[in-house]
């Protein structure tokens, strides 16, 4: 099993992204104490290529999508949304390839 950390294939996945000519924006949503978090459960980033955009979670081999995290990608695509979880450089490959077939929406 591949056991490369998250953030090594959150960095390799920003490079590939950017190097396949998408947009790539980082989230980095911290916590204040005593407040509710509402962008709690949102994806790592969010690529957009010729008008199609999608979220990306990252998480390695063994890593487990919170509650949090399942009901965003559940309500997301629910309203046709493209959520992708990438644990692998090959994920990442196999997501920049779904998106550059989609026809962008004008």
């Amino acid at each position: 099993m591949d056991k490369t950390p998250e953030w090594q294939i959150k960095e390799d996945c920003k490079k590939i992204f950017e190097a396949n000519g998408f947009y790539y924006r980082s989230l980095a949503i911290g916590v204040i104490p005593g407040r509710s978090n509402p962008s709690k459960g949102m994806p790592d980033a969010i690529v957009i290529r010729n008008g199609v955009a999608a979220w990306v979670e990252y998480k390695s081999a063994k890593g487990k999508l919170r509650p949090e995290q399942e009901a965003f990608i559940f309500e997301w695509t629910s309203h046709g949304g493209l959520v992708f979880v990438v644990r692998s450089i090959q994920d990442c490959l196999e997501v920049i390839a779904k998106i550059k077939l989609i026809k962008p929406f004008k």
